[in-house]
């Protein structure tokens, strides 16, 4: 059985139960470079670490790390890169033995106080 997955212009192919998330953070200017749900109903009931992969400025990493705290949700920054201003931070969603549903509030959560409005 495939992945079940979305296309949306301009990001890729994203992951069904994500995809409403990811393409409102790319909107919003939280830039997105890879994503992942984690969730068993995207990936043939199969549970993974689903996370998102970002590339933005400093400000916007400062958000995101301060939001993911709040949420108590893992993040890794990295350094700057050569030549870009940009950062890149991974938020990691590894709540493994959780239900999709469960997990999914979770990235609904973290994407509605971000972006302050309900992204659902």
């Amino acid at each position: 059985m495939k992945r079940k997955t979305v296309k949306i212009e301009g990001i890729g192919e994203i992951d069904e139960s994500i995809a409403k998330y990811i393409e409102y953070l790319n909107k919003f200017g939280y830039k997105t470079i890879f994503s992942c749900s984690g969730l068993a109903c995207d990936h043939n009931n199969e549970v993974k670490e689903g996370y998102i992969y970002f590339m933005c400025s400093e400000d916007k990493v400062s958000e995101i790390e301060k939001i993911s705290k709040k949420l108590n949700i893992h993040t890794k920054k990295f350094l700057r890169q050569y030549f870009t201003e940009e950062r890149r931070i991974i938020v990691s969603f590894n709540n493994l033995n959780l239900s999709d549903e469960e997990r999914l509030k979770i990235w609904d959560k973290f994407c509605n106080t971000l972006l302050n409005e309900d992204v659902s």
